[in-house]
């Protein structure tokens, strides 16, 4: 139980360090207008389901 618990958290780093890349690799490339923001807590829930 124990190793898949580690290899679930060890999947949504590796989401989060993928997402913060790709936007911070994004808004050096772009101008002001076109920067993308970081999601917040509220969006991800919205954006999986979980929205009360």
């Amino acid at each position: 139980m124990l190793a898949k618990h580690a290899g679930v958290a060890r999947h949504a780093w590796n989401w989060g360090l993928w997402l913060t890349k790709n936007i911070l690799n994004h808004n050096s490339h772009n101008p002001a207008r076109d920067k993308l923001k970081f999601p917040t807590a509220i969006d991800l829930a919205f954006a999986s389901g979980i929205n009360g």
